[in-house]
């Protein structure tokens, strides 16, 4: 697997395995992961649901200490948790009895309690605009959409100003029409501030939207990230156009092939388990004339 220069390197993971439990009752989620992430790039982490991709980026944002192996930032072992690492996860961790505001200003607090009072709300209002959600800054969560909800997250992790944004499915609960949206706001605040990012999805098609590489994470137990899938795509994407691509349908072939047959052989070395995982999720392309996305 290609991966950046040392130099360049601002996280990196080593020989990193990690698993759960005692006896014969332990799990090893993850064995001997090596991962590199290069300063201002967006990569994308695909996989079968319960690979262990939420397990490997709370090895990163050190929530998680690995069993084996190392976990670096700019050369330096990550011992737990930091404001240079923000993280998204799927579930919102919203206060409920607060607002939007006091949300994403808890994060500003935390990290600059020297400043002003009003230096700190000028900054949490500053990143709650730059995910349009100015006008809802007095709501709480429950008066949120859960699109809504999750771009209040997004602020907050913002608002750290970290160097890493790590999203761990973020949009993996939205309807189709609001994960379009938050793609092309997690795009833009990407291509505005240019922070290194780890994406992780099972959405083969959203991670060929937003990343600059792809690393498939195998079948569990024991999961391995495998060969990289670099995405020679220019910016701005526009889903719509894409499908219509024929360097995008080639490579989505490439990353979809690749998984189904990793799940392929898992299950012919495990038949007993009696069912082959989950393909990551795709969006269907219409072949019938006139219609949209048809080739």
């Amino acid at each position: 697997m290609r991966t950046p220069s040392e130099a360049a390197q601002v996280l990196a993971l080593q020989g990193v395995s990690k698993g759960f439990g005692e006896g014969r009752a332990r799990v090893d989620v993850l064995r001997d992961v090596d991962f590199a992430l290069a300063e201002g790039e967006l990569v994308a982490i695909v996989g079968f649901s319960g690979s262990g991709k939420t397990t490997l980026i709370s090895l990163m944002a050190g929530l998680l200490s690995p069993d084996s192996g190392t976990v670096t930032m700019d050369g330096a072992p990550i011992r737990g948790p930091g404001p240079e690492r923000g993280v998204v996860f799927q579930s919102y961790a919203l206060l409920p009895w607060q607002t939007a505001l006091a949300n994403v200003r808890l994060a500003v607090d935390a990290v600059h309690p020297e400043w002003p009072r009003a230096r700190r709300r000028e900054e949490a209002e500053r990143n709650l605009a730059l995910v349009n959600l100015s006008a809802a800054r007095g709501k709480r969560p429950h008066e949120l959409s859960g699109g809504m909800r999750q771009r209040v997250a997004v602020a907050r992790a913002l608002a750290m100003d970290p160097r890493i944004l790590l999203l761990d499915e973020p949009l993996g609960a939205l309807d189709a029409l609001t994960r379009g949206s938050l793609q092309r706001e997690i795009e833009r605040i990407w291509q505005a501030s240019r922070k290194s990012v780890v994406l992780v999805t099972n959405d083969v098609d959203e991670a060929i939207l937003l990343a600059d590489r792809i690393l498939p994470l195998t079948p569990g137990p024991g999961a391995r990230l495998g060969p990289e899938f670099r995405v020679p795509l220019q910016r701005p994407r526009e889903r719509a156009a894409l499908q219509r691509d024929p360097t995008f349908r080639k490579l989505r072939s490439e990353v979809t092939g690749y998984l189904l047959a990793l799940a392929a052989d898992r299950h012919r070395e495990a038949p007993e388990a009696g069912l082959i995982p989950p393909l990551p999720a795709l969006d269907p392309v219409d072949l019938r004339p006139g219609r949209r996305g048809t080739p």
